[in-house]
């Protein structure tokens, strides 16, 4: 878990297998909120990995206020940018020739957005989400996916991101349809897929996405009605709500964030991380109201409040609530830095 101050300073606790809170490689499981660095623009994991076959690719990347970029944790296809494909506990900064503007982190291939606007991407290129360079192996070095880009997200196998101009852009995994319902299982070159959207989410194998009118769009995976195992051709970027500022999925639980603040839960309920009934009627739930932010993490979900406190709502398995315990599930437990 991380907590990003409106001052830059990043808290974090909770799983830091390979370090990657930030902390250092030990201990293993930090059970309240520590102070890792100042001046922190951006934090973002490898949340598009496949936690539920076990699957412990963890690798963080941290964006700071003045463009700098540091990387932390597995590196099994060379995600962290620095340090070949050697696993590093420490933090540490990637030497990079460019400010940095934004970053994203699938499950093992790292994406970065300069000052200038070129996408930038290196690690897996299994499925081609890093463009035609060595599809179905790894990239080196970091290789231009494309410019003018505002902000991008990365998924499992795939990478989307937004232009300066709105538009939605596509490439790599295209399994399940979630980035085009007009091309096969793969997409090597990059290829519009929307327009006019604000902000972006991947999960494993989804896009969420919402577009000016604050209207939320789901892509991929699972049918988002019922939220079964998905398969075949599934609907590309179905409206889910409208009002909406933005949505975090992880797995098969969705949390999304409306403009006035209210908080609405969907999905499989893994682990009660949505709460004691499972949402999986097609209907988003609310469960919150006077929330600034959201975010979903493997079975358990967390709500930042407007009073600066967070609720944590799930396993605590790796002392997720932040309030010095493990196990257990907890129930909105409340947190503060």
């Amino acid at each position: 878990m991380f907590y990003l101050t409106g001052d830059g300073d990043l808290y974090a606790w909770g799983d830091n297998r390979y370090g990657v809170l930030g902390l250092g490689a030990t201990p293993s499981v930090v059970e309240v909120p520590t102070l890792v660095m100042q001046g922190v623009a951006k934090v973002v994991t490898s949340a598009a990995n496949a936690y539920e076959n076990g699957d412990t690719t963890f690798s963080t990347a941290i964006l700071t206020t003045d463009g700098r970029l540091f990387t932390v944790g597995r590196n099994t296809c060379g995600q962290l940018c620095r340090n070949g494909t050697s696993d590093d506990s420490n933090l540490a900064e990637v030497k990079l020739s460019f400010k940095v503007k934004d970053i994203s982190l699938g499950h093992d291939h790292l994406l970065i957005v300069d000052e200038k606007g070129n996408l930038w991407g290196i690690g897996s290129n299994s499925y081609g989400a890093l463009g035609p360079t060595n599809v179905g192996g790894n990239v080196s070095e970091l290789v231009k996916i494309d410019t003018g880009v505002a902000f991008a997200s990365a998924g499992r196998r795939s990478t989307v991101y937004v232009k300066n101009d709105g538009t939605l852009w596509g490439v790599g995994d295209n399994r399940w349809k979630k980035l085009s319902q007009n091309h096969g299982d793969q997409i090597h070159t990059p290829v519009q897929i929307g327009k006019d959207i604000e902000f972006l989410d991947s999960g494993e194998h989804q896009v969420l996405a919402v577009d000016h009118t604050g209207q939320l769009y789901y892509s991929g995976w699972r049918t988002l009605h019922g939220f079964n195992q998905g398969g075949g051709n599934n609907p590309t970027f179905v409206p889910v709500m409208k009002n909406i500022k933005k949505a975090d999925i992880y797995f098969g639980n969705m949390v999304v964030l409306s403009e006035d603040g209210k908080a609405y839960v969907y999905g499989l309920n893994t682990e009660n991380g949505l709460g004691n009934s499972a949402y999986t009627d097609g209907t988003p739930r609310q469960v919150l109201e006077g929330v600034l932010d959201v975010a979903a993490g493997y079975g358990f979900t967390a709500y930042l409040m407007e009073d600066g406190t967070l609720r944590v709502q799930g396993n605590n398995s790796y002392g997720q609530a932040g309030n010095g315990t493990t196990g257990g599930t907890v129930h909105m437990s409340e947190t503060g830095i």
